[in-house]
């Protein structure tokens, strides 16, 4: 697993959210991160794949049980707030992908990609 992957894996990275109660709070909070601003360099400057980001997400939600909030969603919402500003079709599939969800396991994850979606203006 890429080392900066791993940062959003920590209890301290998940406590952030906590007390944090709208997506538009998760999602400001989120783009000031230094995790997550470590995450968006790493991609742009290839230090950071898609591939990696691929795996990462596919071993979280091998957690995912059906009527259960998913363990560690924050780092679903973060992932996309990272890749929010970035434009190709891996980021593009996977803020819309996950923006498209309407499900209950994962209340903030999709609204939070919604906004991204509503934030992003391609340069």
């Amino acid at each position: 697993m890429n080392p900066l992957l791993a940062t959003l894996q920590t209890d301290d990275f998940g406590i952030v959210l906590f007390a944090v109660a709208s997506p538009e709070a998760h999602r400001s909070l989120l783009g000031r991160r230094p995790e997550v601003l470590a995450i968006r360099e790493a991609y742009q400057n290839g230090n950071l794949t898609e591939q990696d980001i691929r795996g990462f997400v596919g071993e979280l939600l091998k957690g995912f049980q059906p009527g259960l909030r998913l363990a560690h969603e924050e780092i679903l919402e973060a992932l996309a707030v990272a890749l929010e500003p970035i434009y190709d079709p891996f980021t593009d599939e996977y803020i819309n992908d996950l923006a498209a969800l309407h499900i209950s396991e994962m209340p903030y994850a999709t609204r939070v990609a919604r906004i991204c979606q509503k934030h992003r203006t391609k340069p």
